[in-house]
């Protein structure tokens, strides 16, 4: 064998063990997608993107939520996400208890996921949930998925066209 051949020869054995080595380096990762979303906090979210994650989901809550109904219970330990959220709901008209004494919970979940996408849920009284994925950037965040909305109540629903 030349010199030449044997590289080459150690260069396919190297491909074949990383060829068979990659599916089950696929196989170590987490067993369930409860398990990759790594919650707690603002998931590293720096104030910029915790501000426009905040704004976003905010805004879906007022395009959802009747307003007249609707008086929001301010959580105790108050994310930056939520603080944010918070502020534009009361901008735009919605009644915000700090007290703690009447209205519907509202808190916002932020955790990164494994791939460094960041997943946000904003829950208002234990009946909707607004969820969409966040794309970290330098200058806030970029929406990666759609906005999923689950467990809707039609007492909080405002009828865009649709009656109930």
């Amino acid at each position: 064998m030349t010199r030449l051949s044997r590289l080459l020869w150690r260069a396919s054995r190297l491909a074949a063990a990383v060829a068979a080595l990659v599916p089950l380096a696929a196989c170590t990762g987490t067993g369930s997608f409860t398990e990759a979303f790594r919650g707690g906090g603002d998931a590293g979210l720096n104030e910029v993107q915790a501000c426009a994650v905040g704004y976003d989901l905010a805004r879906q809550v007022h395009e959802r939520v009747a307003l007249r109904r609707t008086v929001l219970l301010a959580p105790r330990r108050v994310s930056a996400c939520e603080r944010h959220a918070l502020e534009y709901l009361r901008r735009t008209g919605f009644r915000i208890d700090d007290t703690g004494r009447s209205g519907v919970t509202f808190d916002i979940a932020v955790g990164r996921m494994e791939d460094g996408d960041v997943a946000a849920v904003a829950e208002i009284g234990g009946s909707l949930r607004i969820s969409r994925m966040y794309t970290p950037v330098a200058t806030g965040v970029l929406a990666a998925s759609a906005v999923t909305v689950q467990q809707l109540d039609p007492d909080t629903y405002i009828s865009r066209g649709a009656s109930w």
